[in-house]
């Protein structure tokens, strides 16, 4: 899965041991460092839009951002501590679905007077739909 990524060096580099499931899930996950890490690209995201915003402070987007960042820190320290990667996949779980409330959130602040357009292998079907 790192080489996939392209983080087979870069996690090398950052984690002493052989590149088992958990030590890899956190890394990807929580690997600020890593610029592919789930956590950096939150980071990324959250950075861009509070440049991009007129009013970041009250902008939904950037808030749960700033959450998400927040909340990937506390589950990252916690997990240091315990050291089981038991809940990696409850966290993916969680961060999967907030980065989706992420997006309905840009969609609703940013393009809401643009339509959404249905996802890949949605129910709709029908031209009409679209």
């Amino acid at each position: 899965m790192l080489q996939a990524v392209g983080g087979f060096q870069a996690y090398r580099r950052a984690v002493p041991g052989p590149p088992n499931a958990a030590p890899v899930v956190r890394f990807l996950l929580f690997e600020r460092a890593y610029p592919d890490s789930v956590a950096a690209s939150v980071d990324l995201l959250q950075q861009s839009l509070t440049r991009a915003d007129d009013n970041p402070r009250n902008a939904e987007p950037v808030l749960r951002l700033l959450r998400l960042t927040a909340d990937l820190e506390f589950r990252r320290r916690a997990e240091e501590e315990t050291a089981t990667g038991g809940r990696l996949a409850e966290i993916c779980e969680q961060v999967q679905v907030e980065l989706g409330k992420v997006d309905r959130d840009i969609h609703d602040r940013y393009f809401a007077g643009a339509p959404r357009r249905p996802r890949r292998g949605s129910a709709c079907t029908s031209p009409s739909a679209i």
